[in-house]
Formats: structure tokens, C-alpha cells, sequence
């Protein structure tokens, strides 16, 4: 993607005419010729264009890089992929994503390596998710650009997402608020929905782990709304309604082991043995941290 490409494409996410664009920097005819690529932009000029769209220089260059981002994802998939299937050992790719993040210094780069170091983090007890002390300097390297960045985009939300576990709820809230903001401003914009869903299930878990029941309640009314927006909703449906029933149970308990046995016996009937597996294990962490008997599930 070229200088002009990106200029156009951020002004017009913004919802920002060319007018309002060139008001007090240059004229509209000026920023069509940029827009166009028959005129070079003057560096000057760019970046009061930029503070206009509200984007600082570093997050432009950035995403002026993102066909090589989309490149290095499509790797991160793969190798989550593998590291999740066994094909292979996760000490063996940890090993090779460090030594490219090491010698490039690139922010997605930093960012792989720790998403794949992270990989199943919720799976894990908190001492299974700490980092050596050279991660730190990653992990500051990463929190540190997503302060820098004014308006998450879909890098920056795949990299809160999976790496969540490591801010605090105020901070978490905030960036979220951000975000929906975004979000809010593009409607149109389904791309995000996938997004939001990962993000908004990975705040109600996290949530739920640190026994905050009013974010946990809020994050997943956010998750369910999620869903209506969703063309493939229906197993969506199922883990709003297994995540209700956990939540009652966590912070009522009163009455609910027997809706939650009725639950399981109804996945039973339509033979999800997955998802029997998936959430039978979310109710044993949960049990253990809130300090719960844990329920005979016979199924």
C-alpha cells in the first residue's frame, strides 16, 4: 500500500471529508491530487494531515507495512496451528519466532512470539504465565506501542486479545471503550465482528478469574450481543448460555448444579463431545479458584 493509499483509506474510515481534511493545512484540490498519487505529499504537510485523522507518524509507517503484516499473521496462524494440533514441539517454534523476533526487532514480530509463548494462556494457572526476564522487555516493547497507537485496528485488536491477561481491568475497560467507539463509527464494518467476539469472551473469562462479577456480567452481554451480528450464531448461542450458568453458579450457586447438569446432558444428546470436554474443564478451573465443591457431571 503506497503513502496516498493509506492517507485516503484512514480519512475515509474516519469519516472525514477532503474539505475538512484541508481546512487550515491545504486545499481540497490538494489533497484530491494526493489522494490520487499525482502529487507527492510534503512531509510537513503529512503530518499535520495526520494529526487531523488523529494518527501519529509511527502508526502510519506502520500500517504502510501491511502486506508484510498480513504475511507474518498468516505465519502466526499456522504455527498456533501446529503448536495446537502437536505436529510440532512448541519449544522448537518458541525458539525460532525469539531468534526472528531477536534479530528484527519488528513490533509484529515481538508480537508473534509472545501471542505463541501465550498460546492457551487461559488453560494455564497464573505461575505458568509468567515470562523469562528477556519476554519483559518484549512484553514492555509491545504495551508501550499500544499506548503510542491512538485508534486500534485490527492488528492492535488481535494483539490486546490474545495477550489480555497481562493488563489491568481499568486499563482493559478503557482500551474496550476505545474500541467500541471504532467500531461504533464504522457499522458497516463486519470484519470486526470476529474481532469482538474473541475479545469479548476472552474479557468475561478473565474477568471471571479475577472474581469481578459486574465486568464479567457487563463483558458478557457484550459477547451475547456479539452473536445477533454473527452469520454462524448458533454454537455461539451455546457458550452464551454454558457462560450464564457458570456465572450464576460462581456468584449465586443457589440451585444452579442442577441446571448445569441438565446442560451437559443436553450437549450429551446431540453428541458435542467437544464441547463437553471444553466446558467441563472451564467448570473445574472455576470450581477451584472460587473454592467450589465440584458438581458430579456423568455424562
Amino acid at each position: 500500500m503506497e503513502i496516498h493509499e493509506l492517507l485516503r483509506k484512514m480519512r475515509i474510515d474516519r469519516g472525514i471529508t477532503q474539505k475538512q481534511l484541508a481546512d487550515k493545512i491545504t486545499t481540497r484540490e490538494s489533497v484530491v491530487k494526493y489522494e490520487n498519487g499525482k502529487n507527492q505529499v510534503p512531509l510537513l504537510v503529512l503530518l499535520e494531515l495526520l494529526e487531523k485523522i488523529n494518527v501519529n507518524l509511527d502508526e502510519f509507517l506502520f500500517y504502510l507495512q501491511v502486506d508484510n503484516i498480513r504475511i507474518k499473521n498468516k505465519e502466526l496462524k499456522k504455527l498456533v496451528r501446529c503448536i495446537h494440533e502437536g505436529k510440532k514441539p512448541p519449544q522448537y517454534i518458541l525458539h525460532n519466532l525469539k531468534i526472528i523476533a531477536d534479530k528484527t526487532g519488528d513490533i509484529v514480530d515481538v508480537r508473534n512470539f509472545l501471542v505463541a509463548k501465550a498460546f492457551n494462556w487461559y488453560n494455564r494457572s497464573g505461575n505458568e504465565r509468567e515470562f523469562t526476564y528477556s519476554n519483559q522487555i518484549y512484553i514492555k516493547q509491545i504495551i508501550e506501542y499500544l499506548d503510542r497507537v491512538n485508534e486500534f485496528g485490527r492488528f492492535e485488536i488481535t494483539s490486546f486479545t490474545s495477550l489480555l491477561f497481562l493488563f489491568e481491568t481499568s486499563y482493559i475497560n478503557q482500551r474496550m471503550n476505545e474500541i467500541e467507539k471504532k467500531i461504533e463509527k464504522n457499522r458497516d464494518y463486519e470484519i470486526f465482528h470476529t474481532s469482538l467476539y474473541a475479545l469479548y469472551n476472552n474479557a468475561f473469562l478473565l474477568m471471571l478469574e479475577r472474581k469481578d462479577y459486574l465486568h464479567a456480567v457487563k463483558y458478557l452481554k457484550k459477547y451475547s450481543n456479539v452473536r445477533n451480528n454473527m452469520v454462524f450464531s448458533r454454537e455461539t448461542e451455546i457458550y452464551v448460555n454454558f457462560y450464564s450458568l457458570l456465572l450464576d453458579y460462581l456468584f449465586d450457586g443457589t440451585g444452579k448444579e442442577k441446571e448445569l447438569i441438565q446442560f451437559f446432558k443436553g450437549l450429551k444428546m446431540i453428541s458435542a463431545e467437544g464441547l463437553i470436554d471444553e466446558f467441563r474443564s472451564d467448570l473445574r478451573k472455576y470450581e477451584k479458584i472460587y473454592g467450589l465443591c465440584r458438581i458430579d457431571i456423568d455424562v
